[in-house]
């Protein structure tokens, strides 16, 4: 949120040094709000501690993230759902992609790890 209301301050946070909202990507930004908010939801209830469940948290967060962004792009930069698409989801997929299953391997082991050091109750 700091890094949202800064940007919106004025400060060239954003992409290509980008600040306010009046750019075709500012949607994506918007979208990391819910999305950490829904990850963040399934991280309290331990969905980072189980490898699928992670997974589905990772691939959910990306997709807020590209349904909100998207929809702003479209509308910025006057486009149907075929160019939405080609410009602003399919060039990530195989990044975001990478990084859901590296989260999805990483947060649970990390979380083991973790707990083989802790003190039994």
């Amino acid at each position: 949120m700091l890094y949202l209301a800064l940007g919106l301050a004025g400060a060239p946070l954003f992409a290509d040094g980008n600040a306010g909202w009046a750019f075709a990507s500012f949607g994506y930004v918007l979208g990391f709000v819910p999305a950490a908010m829904l990850v963040g939801w399934g991280a309290r209830r331990r969905s980072d501690r189980r490898v699928p469940a992670m997974l589905l948290a990772a691939a959910a967060g990306s997709a807020v993230i590209y349904l909100i962004g998207t929809t702003w792009l479209m509308a910025f930069l006057g486009v149907g759902l075929r160019e939405g698409l080609a410009m602003g989801v399919l060039p990530f997929l195989a990044g975001d992609a990478i990084k859901a299953a590296a989260a999805a391997l990483l947060l649970p082991s990390a979380w083991a790890t973790i707990n083989a050091f802790r003190p039994e109750e």
